[in-house]
């Protein structure tokens, strides 16, 4: 998925302060200056804790394991399509 449909789906029409943020951070790493030192953002940082705390309460304490045998089918699908060459 292309990050300007994320920020799309996500962020939608909006003007803001967070938006901006974005918006020159993405344009710096479409410039190709990603070696470019940038002072933290603070606002960019507060808005992805709080998006993370969100996530982390709909992960279940106890999340049943896959079975082996699931894991491995799949596995061994992948490896024999030639898609990991």
């Amino acid at each position: 998925m292309l990050i300007d449909d994320l920020i799309a789906e996500f962020l939608p029409n909006q003007d803001n302060e967070l938006r901006q943020s974005i918006d020159h951070i993405i344009r710096i790493k479409k410039g190709g200056d990603e070696g470019i030192r940038m002072d933290r953002a603070p606002l960019l940082e507060n808005y992805l804790r709080v998006q993370l705390e969100e996530l982390e309460t709909l992960i279940p304490e106890n999340p049943a394991k896959p079975r082996i045998e699931e894991f491995d089918y799949v596995f061994r699908t992948i490896v024999k399509s030639g898609v990991c060459q």
